[in-house]
């Protein structure tokens, strides 16, 4: 049979190259060629996200269909995002979970038949305060006898986690690197174990995005079409992350023993290569909550000798590792204020209580607020508006990067949805108010920005941007999610939503928006205005804590285990409480 005739495509402004079949779509060609294009939908031509430029003409990557050879211009809001790297420290012992020990060698007597392995590892389990004699790797024996053999009578061991895994004549350097695995971006800090002290960061958009803007599109993708790929990219992406720390600190790979990786639990699921079909049937299960070490080499990550790989508990459902780390980074095990605590990402999680008893839930927020399903949406990056204020009778939109206004990112939507609802512009269902009924001065003052096209009504922000009556829903639809389930978790454990004292928000989302405009539009119950602050990239914290505070491990294992999961969706009086939380 004879083959498919192939084009070649060329990508700009990367000048990437790729030669793939006719009949190919430009998307899937982008893939291969490791070319960042926002598929929010999958690829499935519903989210109009994946535009790119061909011929001059504006095209959806996943229709256009390879039948020459292209040059495709990759448009600018795909290329660069504004990614959080910085969270909210907290001040612990250092006990690092890789750490390098000296060993003093004894003189031994007649009579003394302790093995050295074990003698050893009594060593550095004095040295370090460990709770039990860690085990030491084969490789690391070898090494050590080797330098006894020398008369080399003091040497150097790293301890990973419970294991030994090296041994050398001079000090060894030892680095850890905590990884943040967000379904949009990844963070990496590169940690010196000595002293604790960052001493790099890293980040870039997910690739997986590619496949999907949300979870479950990328677990139905690991399901049905291709159970290996979305692993591949991960676990690329990470190593690759390693390079550049190392490259902008001047580490070398191989003094790199720890690594933590935490993410929501699809991003667990797909980082470990395990199959994510448990959350796509009921009852939406992890298909596992414990902690997970194990080598990194198994999991494609180039760094030292028997360098150990870390992942944190899980709580269950959609509720994963990253929710634990924010609970570190909060230290909410010793927390006494009635607390709620929000991941607004793509997928919102929500844990509620204190040190005393909390529940932690989930809610499919996300995607409306980081761009998808919105006209003009799109995340965080340069172009995007991000903040919308009122002067006078005028509306001012902030730009990231300062220049021409791209699209509107959720920190502009949220503020503008709340400036529209407060002075009249929208009903409480959301619905624009009609030009001749506006009533406040900056409305009126606004009406031309109003108007209809083949695409609906909509409220015209700036040349090329516009906010349709479908966005706002989606809004309503995003906003209600994280509101109810805040006030269903408060009503379950006996709480009125005036106790709340805080309201601690995660993410790059939540760092970014007004609380107050979130408590206008009903994104956070309204009651608590005043009472929330961001908390930066919590999960990245939480991470990094781990690898510095070894006990801080069992703390997360301990809260993991002792916080229940609610299934919101399964409360009788969910869906009543979701309709009546849409209003504005």
């Amino acid at each position: 049979m004879a083959s498919s005739e192939q084009f070649k495509i060329r990508f700009l402004p990367a000048d990437t190259e790729t030669c793939v079949d006719a009949g190919t779509t430009v998307l899937e060609a982008a893939r291969a060629a490791g070319v960042n294009i926002p598929a929010f939908c999958g690829g499935e031509g519903s989210c109009g996200k994946c535009q790119v430029v061909i011929d001059g003409k504006s095209v959806l990557a996943c229709g256009a269909v390879v039948d020459r050879d292209l040059t495709v211009e990759v448009m600018r809001a795909s290329r660069r995002e504004n990614l959080l790297a910085d969270g909210a420290g907290r001040s612990l012992p250092l006990r690092p979970y890789a750490a390098g020990v000296k060993v003093i060698y004894p003189k031994l007597e007649v009579g003394e038949y302790e093995d050295d392995a074990r003698r050893i590892s009594h060593m550095v389990e004095e040295a370090l305060c460990l709770e039990a004699p860690p085990r030491m790797s084969l490789e690391a024996l070898r090494e050590a006898e080797m330098l006894i053999a020398q008369s080399c009578r003091e040497f150097f061991v790293v301890l990973a986690g419970a294991e030994i895994v090296h041994a050398a004549k001079d000090e060894p350097r030892v680095c850890m690197v905590a990884f943040d695995v967000g379904t949009t971006s990844l963070v990496g800090y590169l940690l010196d174990s000595a002293d604790g002290s960052q001493l790099a960061v890293a980040s870039r958009i997910n690739p997986q995005g590619a496949y999907g803007a949300d979870v479950i599109t990328r677990a139905n993708y690991a399901v049905q079409e291709d159970p290996d790929k979305l692993t591949s990219l991960i676990r690329e992406a990470l190593d690759a992350m390693v390079g550049e720390l190392c490259e902008a600190s001047g580490v070398d790979r191989r003094d790199i023993y720890a690594i933590c990786v935490v993410g929501n639990t699809t991003m667990h699921h797909l980082f470990h290569h395990i199959c994510p079909g448990s959350l796509l049937r009921v009852p939406y299960n992890a298909a596992i909550t414990e902690a997970i070490e194990l080598p990194a080499s198994h999991v494609g990550v180039h760094a030292g000798p028997g360098a150990r790989v870390l992942s944190l508990p899980l709580f269950t459902g959609f509720v994963g590792a990253d929710t634990c780390a924010c609970l570190l980074a909060c230290d909410f095990a010793h927390v006494e204020k009635l607390t709620v605590m929000i991941d607004i990402g793509t997928n919102g999680e929500i844990v509620v209580g204190n040190s005393q008893g909390a529940l932690a839930s989930s809610t499919a927020a996300g995607p409306a607020l980081e761009g998808a399903k919105i006209t003009f949406g799109m995340r965080g990056a340069t172009g995007a508006i991000d903040h919308v204020t009122v002067v006078g009778e005028d509306l001012v939109f902030s730009v990231i990067g300062g220049g021409r206004a791209e699209g509107i990112c959720g920190s502009g939507l949220i503020d503008l949805v709340a400036v529209m609802a407060e002075h009249g512009m929208l009903q409480k269902t959301g619905r624009f108010v009609k030009a001749e009924k506006l009533e406040s001065p900056l409305a009126k003052a606004n009406a031309w920005r109003f108007g209809r096209d083949d695409d609906g009504a909509y409220f015209n922000l700036v040349d090329g941007v516009r906010l349709y009556q479908k966005d706002v829903s989606e809004v309503q639809l995003a906003k209600s999610a994280i509101c109810v389930g805040v006030r269903m978790l408060c009503s379950k454990l006996g709480w009125q939503i005036d106790d709340v004292e805080q309201v601690l928000v995660a993410g790059a989302f939540g760092n970014y928006m007004n609380p107050d405009s979130a408590c206008r539009i009903g994104l956070i119950p309204s009651e608590l205005k005043g009472k929330v602050r961001g908390m930066g990239n919590a999960a990245g914290e939480g991470a990094k804590i781990a690898l510095l505070c070894r006990s801080e491990i069992d703390e997360a294992k301990r809260l993991a285990s002792k916080i229940p999961f609610v299934e919101l969706a399964s409360e009788p009086d969910f869906m009543n409480s979701f309709m009546k939380g849409l209003n504005l």
